[in-house]
């Protein structure tokens, strides 16, 4: 029997805050060709929305993003 297996794709972003703290914002299946200045101007926009334990926290950039790709390889255990 084939092995079984499913690919999922995230962006993952460090968006810093003042005072020296961050959040992470994790975003699945985003299209594949952002550009960095898309990606500051979506995480400049949604900061105030996504992250409502930073009330009052000034939002100061984003430090790092990254694609991930995830491929899970099912295992057939059937016995032989």
């Amino acid at each position: 029997m084939a092995t079984k297996v499913t690919t999922s794709n995230q962006l993952k972003m460090i968006a810093d805050f003042d005072g020296n703290d961050s959040r992470t914002i994790t975003l699945n299946n985003p299209k594949p060709n952002l550009t960095p200045q898309d990606i500051t101007t979506f995480a400049t926009a949604a900061t105030n929305v996504l992250i409502g334990d930073k009330a009052g926290g000034v939002f100061t950039g984003i430090r790092a993003a990254a694609y991930v790709e995830t491929a899970v390889h099912d295992l057939d255990l059937t016995p032989t």
